[in-house]
């Protein structure tokens, strides 16, 4: 239902350079080395990841920085530029992926499972089209509402971190 939702969400927040995490925490301030986030769908349930691989001193700071780049989305939306680059990027990468039988293969599957249907290349193209930039922010205050949130580390922290 909200696939599209994740997919320009996830490319406005953490999908590639220009996303906000990779330049405010990345390229700004230098706190991580890699920082990218990605969703994952199925039927009845989904995951959106983020990740970021930062000095265990900067683990505060990009934590911190990260729940502000949420909370920025939730609180004000995103602009209409962000959400211009991103359906741009989005049906860029659905008709690259074309190219390719593995992917098409792919795709006709995952919509199979996900849609309990075939769903067509145009058909997607319209519905990434057809959103707008209050859809995606409140989708955002749904999928992160402090109650659906888990955050997870692995390095060398305190449990009180």
């Amino acid at each position: 239902k909200n696939l599209y939702h994740q997919q320009l969400l996830n490319n406005i927040l953490g999908g590639g350079a220009s996303s906000r995490l990779f330049q405010s925490i990345r390229e700004e301030r230098g706190l991580a080395y890699s920082i990218y986030s990605y969703n994952l769908s199925f039927l009845d349930c989904g995951l959106f990841v983020i990740y970021a691989g930062t000095n265990p001193a900067n683990y505060q700071d990009v934590l911190d920085l990260i729940q502000r780049e949420i909370q920025a989305i939730i609180d004000s939306g995103i602009s209409p530029k962000e959400m211009q680059r991103s359906k741009t990027q989005a049906k860029g990468s659905l008709l690259l992926a074309q190219e390719s039988v593995l992917n098409r293969m792919h795709r006709l599957g995952k919509t199979e499972l996900v849609h309990q249907k075939f769903v067509t290349v145009d058909e997607v193209l319209e519905k990434v089209n057809q959103l707008t930039e209050p859809d995606l922010q409140f989708f955002a205050q749904k999928l992160f509402a402090s109650d659906q949130m888990t955050i997870t580390t692995l390095g060398p922290l305190k449990a009180s971190s």
